[in-house]
């Protein structure tokens, strides 16, 4: 079977699997694929924003640290330590960062 028959038959069995939900919905078939569509995207968007959420760090003041003008930051999600020089949170997590135990 070479790759193009395989396409054909899988092609056809989602077409017969769209018509008899069209079928059984009562609607037409190209209601039944735009609501696949949209829900398709939103999945997608709902999986990219928790991933995309995961990533950012909430970052709290810790203060200065003693004789520099450095702002000490902890991060409240993974409790990662990091300083910068203006008042400002720092723009990426510093975890990948983390000495690594042996």
């Amino acid at each position: 079977m070479t790759a193009t028959d395989f396409a054909d038959k899988w092609l056809s069995h989602a077409e017969t699997a769209v018509r008899a939900a069209a079928r059984a919905l009562g609607v037409d078939v190209s209601i039944v694929l735009a609501a696949a569509c949209a829900l398709v995207l939103a999945a997608g968007f709902a999986v990219r924003r928790r991933a995309r959420a995961r990533t950012r760090c909430r970052w709290k003041r810790g203060g200065f640290r003693h004789g520099t003008n450095l702002r000490h930051w902890i991060c409240a999600d993974c409790g990662v330590d990091a300083y910068t020089t203006t008042d400002r949170v720092p723009k990426e997590c510093k975890r990948a960062l983390r000495p690594v135990g042996l």
